[in-house]
């Protein structure tokens, strides 16, 4: 598939896409304050809503926050990046509040999960933002402001939706699975331990991997393989890795939590 074909103005990685200031790399991948890890939409692409019958997709928000601290606010936006049609909030993106939040807790921090709800656009909708182009496909933006704790991010991220039997509306979820280190692991203190990132490949499509930790610093976060240099200090310590299909949009995470001795 020709991405540029399917998008007026280029393509954006779905991995969710934090809004974050160029000194992003500096705050680096240390968990342990409220940021963005990804988000999922429950189809990886989808058909148009028509005028007689809706479709839904239900978009999971995976956050990390410090341990004890909890996800006050979460409000859709309307994004303004030029060349995607874009949801408007309570109209086309609403927060799942039958669903709430859930929390997964983990040595010095948790993982919120968040639901939205998000109604496709109409075939009319995206023929307007087409402006008479062909609709061979068309990437979705959605805009989530998340509070907790004091701070707040932007998350940003795209979904696709395509005409009724296009073969990309088969694209299917990608999985990341433990690669190296494994769970339970040991590992020396203060020294250099080669990461590698894995997960599965559905769509056949290039693969983009980030890392996170809670102690230590990772080389080069967004590589599948790469160095993690461990603290000084003993205990557990989780590492997180993160995977997102660069053509669908797809996205996965999995945690590994070692022991430094």
């Amino acid at each position: 598939m020709n991405d540029r074909a399917r998008c007026p103005v280029g393509v954006i990685i779905l991995w969710i896409f934090v809004v974050m200031c160029s000194s992003e790399d500096d705050r680096q991948e240390t968990l342990g304050s409220l940021r963005g890890i990804g988000a999922s939409t429950s189809q990886v692409a989808s058909e148009p809503s028509t005028e007689t019958r809706s479709r839904n997709l239900t978009l999971t928000l995976w956050i990390a926050l410090p341990a004890g601290v909890d996800i006050d606010r979460v409000k859709a936006f309307l994004p303004k990046d030029i060349g995607f049609f874009a949801l408007m909030p309570e109209k086309h993106i609403t927060v799942d509040e039958t669903a709430g939040e859930n929390y997964t807790d983990f040595p010095g921090f948790r993982v919120a999960s968040i639901g939205m709800n998000i109604t496709v656009p109409t075939q009319n909708e995206l023929d307007l933002f087409l402006s008479g182009k062909s609709f061979e496909g068309v990437q979705v933006r959605y805009g989530v402001e998340v509070s907790g704790g004091g701070s707040s991010e932007l998350i940003v991220g795209n979904f696709w939706v395509f005409p009724g039997g296009s073969p990309e509306l088969q694209w299917e979820q990608i999985t990341a699975t433990e690669g190296t280190p494994l769970s339970g692991e040991e590992v020396p203190r203060d020294s250099d331990i080669s990461l590698k990132a894995s997960a599965s490949n559905p769509n056949d499509e290039l693969i983009k991997f980030g890392w996170f930790t809670t102690k230590g610093k990772i080389i080069n976060r967004r590589s599948v393989d790469t160095i993690w240099r461990t603290p000084k200090e003993g205990g557990e310590v989780v590492l997180l890795h993160t995977a997102r299909g660069k053509t669908s949009k797809s996205f996965a995470w999995t945690p590994i939590t070692v022991i430094v001795n």
